[in-house]
């Protein structure tokens, strides 16, 4: 799946409407290669609400879309911000469990990191 059929789809799913509109856009990006893209309007969107953003002045709108990418974007969607100590509770598990060295260098670390331990709510000591 490309980054703009994402987008695409995020803007068209029922059940994400009332999410989206939930979430203020907060950024105003203008990215030169999404102009006249069929999917311009979808991405301007998704990329305001920084829930798809692009690196610098391009978007990459047929490159396709990363599982961080996508696991960022619904964690944004569903409100998933855990406290500092449940991150650092979900990132002893994940240690403990996993050994992925690339994922710790990645600029959605805390939403891989969440959604392959999963979100813990418990009271952490």
């Amino acid at each position: 799946m490309t980054r703009a059929e994402f987008c695409q789809m995020l803007t068209k799913i029922s059940a994400y409407k009332s999410m989206l509109s939930s979430l203020p856009a907060s950024s105003n990006h203008e990215y030169a290669d999404i102009r006249k893209h069929w999917a311009e309007a979808e991405i301007i969107k998704i990329s305001s609400r920084d829930l798809v953003t692009g690196e610098g002045d391009y978007f990459h709108p047929d490159d396709p879309i990363t599982r961080a990418e996508v696991e960022h974007a619904i964690n944004k969607l569903y409100g998933c911000n855990p406290s500092y100590k449940e991150l650092g509770y979900i990132n002893s598990l994940y240690n403990e469990y996993y050994d992925f060295n690339d994922v710790n260098s990645h600029k959605y670390h805390n939403d891989i990191i969440i959604a392959l331990v999963g979100m813990f709510r418990e009271k952490i000591n």
